[in-house]
């Protein structure tokens, strides 16, 4: 794929279209993301942060 998304919502319909797993699990943590420009993360939320990280690192290794 070699498409340069140009802002959140065209990597949102991206990854629908093309990593339709990823997208489901980044979509929820979107708003969190989001609100972490300018307030901090609870440990709690951090913590999903990056679990989802790693889930979505190994989904993607799969892919290719």
């Amino acid at each position: 794929m070699k498409i340069l998304p140009k802002n959140h919502n065209e990597r949102f319909d991206l990854l629908d279209k093309y990593l339709p797993e990823v997208y489901k699990k980044v979509s929820e943590l979107f708003k969190k993301y989001r609100e972490s420009y300018n307030l901090r993360l609870t440990k709690l939320d951090a913590s999903k942060v990056k679990e989802y990280a790693y889930e979505l690192r190994d989904i993607v290794k799969n892919k290719k």
